[in-house]
């Protein structure tokens, strides 16, 4: 069930949320007929082992994948994303703020980026940093080498701080 709870549930309504499910629960683009076969379940403000809160929970079968969604609280959002890293299949941080701002924070958490944590952006409606399954966070690491070729412009840009 899909509840509004807050503003920031409204950035789930976006063409992101389809490339999710396309990435994570589609097959070579065969997404409709393995959803007709298997849905995938969308919840939103569950609570999980400990009592945590997740946003918004995808599942199918057993895989599950996480999403946190904030408008621009993006600290809130990587610190609850690392809680609940090892619960779920795949963690996303969905942030209504744009590309050069995401990938300018992401310069200061490399820890997300080591988790295989994913990151969105609701302002460019894309997504902008894939997540890696918990078993396969190794792959994630390379992305930490992209941002010592970020040009300087783009590491001073993000809002927040």
């Amino acid at each position: 069930m899909v509840e509004v709870r807050y503003r920031e549930d409204l950035l789930l309504y976006s063409h992101w949320f389809l490339s999710v499910l396309k990435l994570h629960f589609g097959e070579d683009g065969f997404l409709l007929r393995k959803l007709y076969e298997n849905p995938v379940r969308v919840e939103t403000h569950i609570r999980t082992v400990g009592n945590l809160e997740v946003d918004v929970l995808l599942t199918q079968g057993r895989k599950a994948v996480a999403i946190e969604l904030k408008e621009s609280d993006y600290r809130k959002a990587i610190t609850q994303a690392l809680e609940r890293r090892d619960i779920f299949d795949y963690v996303y941080v969905v942030l209504n703020l744009p590309v050069p701002s995401i990938l300018s924070i992401l310069r200061s958490y490399p820890q997300a980026l080591e988790q295989g944590i994913g990151f969105i952006s609701a302002h460019d409606n894309c997504i902008v940093i894939k997540a890696y399954s918990k078993h396969r966070r190794n792959q994630a690491k390379r992305y930490i080498n992209l941002f010592n070729y970020l040009p300087e412009a783009v590491k001073n840009n993000h809002r927040g701080d």
